[in-house]
């Protein structure tokens, strides 16, 4: 009965691998059907080092073969999240900024959601237009180039300030639902990215641009979106920041009168202050910046082809 006995087991260990095995190699064919890399793209087709970037991924090929559908996408731009949408067309796209010191290539991993259950991980890297900046040469006041160190606290809770108002900015959805508009009309007289000797020896970079104008000059939203904040600075003078939701923030300077208060939401075409000349300035102007999350980036490129059409394919 012994031999017998060990001989039934033998069998049935048999059959139990056997059956296993089965099992095991039902599931290869299930995993050699899963759907391709989303295919990736971008727009403009040469990405501007300091400049806007709409990422593109899709169309979703896989369903087409079998595989589960995209229900999600996720990723990074230069360390920044991507808040994808998914198109009429059932492309998903996210708005992005490419830093202003940019390598000539930028790495951009992707995480695709399938319907299944699934999530792949996707990498590849975009190429970067190289650029040439202007240089120019400013004298200003010497309290604004090293303010004294009795302005040094007040100097911290500003900056404090401001970055509380772009930390909230990073968890607002999308607010715009229209193409971005001028906050005034736009004579550029200090461009984005411009390199800054000031005084001879202190150096800097110009990052947001300049528009001339009057003072009492009427500012615009140049988006619908909520003020994060409003108040006066060191540097900036009467400043308002808008957050339109998306980790987009812009941020308007050196106003005379501000005509907003913190948590207001405004619409497209707003008055929001008036142009000025104070903090840091040299005469009346706007200063005009633009935020993808902690990179600051050229705010004329909003008013792009690309990201105009970005608002008719959502």
């Amino acid at each position: 009965m012994t031999q017998a006995w060990s001989l039934r087991r033998g069998l049935l260990g048999a059959l139990l691998v056997g059956t296993a095995a089965v099992a095991v190699c039902a599931v290869y064919p299930r995993r050699a059907r899963l759907a391709p890399p989303l295919p990736v793209g971008w727009a403009p087709d040469s990405l501007q080092p300091g400049a806007a970037a709409i990422i593109v991924a899709g169309p979703d090929t896989g369903a087409a073969v079998g595989g589960d559908t995209v229900v999600a996408v996720a990723g990074t731009l230069a360390g920044e999240p991507l808040r994808f949408e998914r198109g009429r067309d059932g492309r998903f796209r996210a708005l992005g900024a490419i830093p202003v010191n940019a390598a000539k290539t930028i790495p951009l991993p992707l995480s695709v959601v399938r319907s299944g259950g699934d999530t792949t991980h996707q990498f590849t890297r975009a190429p970067v237009k190289g650029a040439v900046f202007a240089a120019e040469r400013l004298r200003l006041p010497a309290q604004f180039v090293t303010p004294p160190d009795s302005l040094r606290e007040r100097l911290e809770e500003e900056r404090r300030t401001i970055r509380a108002g772009m930390a909230r900015a990073a968890r607002t959805p999308r607010l715009w639902r229209r193409p971005f508009g001028e906050p005034l009309p736009l004579e550029v007289t200090g461009a984005f990215g411009t390199r800054r000797e000031i005084n001879r020896t202190a150096q800097s970079r110009h990052l947001g641009v300049d528009l001339a104008g009057s003072t009492g000059t009427p500012v615009r939203a140049t988006n619908r979106s909520v003020v994060v904040v409003a108040g006066r600075f060191y540097y900036q003078g009467n400043a308002v920041y808008l957050d339109h939701g998306n980790g987009l923030l812009t941020s308007y300077m050196h106003l005379s009168r501000i005509l907003v208060s913190g948590g207001d939401t405004v619409e497209a075409g707003r008055v929001i202050g008036l142009v000025g000349a104070t903090g840091r300035v040299t005469g009346p102007h706007l200063h005009w910046t633009a935020y993808f999350g902690r990179i600051l980036f050229d705010p004329l490129s909003l008013l792009s082809p690309e990201v105009e059409a970005l608002t008719t394919q959502w």
